[in-house]
């Protein structure tokens, strides 16, 4: 039977963690600064986010001249 110290066992799943954590916290360091451009940006300013705007006001008009 294998025995472990208590150093030699908190080092072993320190590795472990180490070894499964890394790519995900690679991943997310990578990803985020994506997001923080995109939430920074005005919607105002987005093409889209026009459209569905003038969308919307044409359709609460149509609604409100309904009897």
């Amino acid at each position: 039977m294998i025995e472990m110290t208590r150093k030699e066992g908190s080092k072993m799943i320190r590795f472990v963690f180490d070894l499964l954590f890394s790519p995900i916290q690679t991943l997310i360091e990578r990803i985020a600064p994506l997001f923080d451009g995109a939430m920074s940006k005005s919607p105002q300013n987005d093409p889209t986010y026009k459209k569905n705007v003038q969308r919307l006001i044409e359709r609460n008009r149509e609604f409100e001249k309904r009897p």
